[in-house]
């Protein structure tokens, strides 16, 4: 049996040296994070997955746990950890209007609030709110996050509303609103109803956690009731982790 006598961390890789009869074995190993797979890159050669018999599989297994090995020898950048998690690495000011000042680093890009949990938790980061308006550069720090967006008709302004129910809303269209039109044509009578079967449509292929947004009865956009990020009239807002 070998004797692990050293690991050290690179951003995508370990070097991991062994010792066997008094000899120090030098092997370089990658681990991906979507797979699980261990693969070993020997010196200027291609990667292939390594054959831990020859070097002892437990051991190896034992201490490749990325998350634990290294927490005590050395930290992890913000940039280092969006490639391990599958995230995105920006840059945010504490400047408005996304003017640079005070630059610092963040990660975004989480599908739903348990993973952003996971992650801060993991690497012991905080959560905070980011604004960026289209052409900005960077976005804009705008304090600590403690809850997802719960979007509604409400985050839009006047004149829009929101549905979430096909059946519901063809019932109330149809016998409270259709009636009392004041609609003279055929035209104006097929043109309101395109208008609706278009919202129809788009609730009936709504999932558990979407909502569909009106403007002035015309459909807008369909958006989920709770989400990482929200966009709306050139401005955009996420929630990400920072240290």
């Amino acid at each position: 049996m070998k004797k692990l006598i050293n690991i050290k961390h690179y951003p995508s890789n370990f070097e991991i040296a062994f010792e066997e009869e008094q000899e120090t074995i030098g092997h370089s190993l990658s681990y991906d994070g979507l797979t699980g797979e261990l693969t070993r890159k020997e010196w200027e050669e291609d990667c292939f997955i390594a054959d831990f018999d020859e070097i002892d599989q437990e051991k190896i297994l034992d201490y490749m746990n990325i998350y634990e090995i290294f927490a005590d020898e050395e930290e992890l950048s913000l940039a280092e950890i969006a490639s391990i998690e599958g995230l995105k690495h920006v840059e945010t000011t504490s400047g408005t209007n996304g003017y640079p000042q005070d630059i610092q680093e963040a990660i975004v890009g989480f599908e739903n609030w348990e993973q952003l949990e996971e992650i801060a938790e993991k690497y012991k980061l905080e959560a905070i709110n980011l604004h960026k308006r289209d052409g900005w550069q960077l976005y804009e720090r705008q304090g600590t996050a403690s809850l997802p967006f719960k979007n509604s008709s409400e985050d839009y302004g006047d004149d829009y509303s929101q549905e979430d129910d096909a059946d519901s809303y063809q019932k109330s269209e149809m016998e409270d609103v259709f009636p009392h039109l004041d609609l003279a044509t055929f035209e104006e009578v097929e043109e309101w109803l395109d208008d609706r079967k278009k919202v129809y449509d788009e609730l009936l292929t709504c999932g558990e956690n979407e909502v569909v947004i009106t403007y002035q009865g015309r459909f807008y956009e369909k958006v989920r009731k709770v989400s990482m990020s929200f966009s709306h009239d050139t401005h955009n807002y996420i929630i990400a982790l920072q240290k």
